[in-house]
């Protein structure tokens, strides 16, 4: 699988946005693990934007997941250290799983409206050498099938700042 070193200032730009296309309800999927083992940034900003199908409205006041799986630095690339939060596939295919042993950074609240767009950014926190982003459609209805770019999946390190 692919990966993507960060440098200073650095912002993953669709990290493995297709991973979300055509997301059926009640499944996840894992984006590209990003090695921080270089930049070492301690935060990120993750920002996700996902598009419902247009085919069919979801159910009112659904979420869909954002979750960060963390890995020590194992057997790089691949998620699968000795220490990983919850084993979620990074080769694409669908997880009939919640990855609910991972970090839950937060929720996309859904109207009943086909093909809403739902925005969010969510702040990571002490971020471990490896670690990847997962979605969890719990919609009622598939995400857009239509292609990559109806999803967007950014990750920007944030550094503290001196005093």
């Amino acid at each position: 699988m692919a990966s993507k070193v960060l440098t200073y200032f650095d912002s993953v730009q669709y990290l493995g946005s297709t991973f979300c296309v055509g997301l059926q309800a009640s499944s996840g999927r894992c984006s590209l693990f990003v090695a921080n083992s270089t930049v070492r940034a301690q935060m990120a900003r993750i920002s996700v934007s996902l598009t419902c199908a247009t085919s069919s409205a979801p159910t009112a006041n659904t979420p869909i997941k954002v979750y960060l799986i963390r890995s020590d630095l194992g057997s790089s690339g691949t998620l699968a250290g000795p220490v990983v939060d919850y084993p979620y596939s990074t080769s694409g295919g669908a997880n009939a799983n919640e990855p609910t042993g991972a970090l839950c950074l937060g929720s996309i609240i859904v109207p009943a409206s086909a093909g809403f767009v739902g925005k969010q950014h969510f702040d990571a926190y002490d971020l471990p050498p490896e670690y990847a982003v997962a979605i969890w459609n719990a919609t009622g209805q598939p995400l857009g099938t239509a292609s990559s770019s109806q999803h967007d999946i950014r990750v920007t390190p944030m550094y503290p700042e001196a005093q």
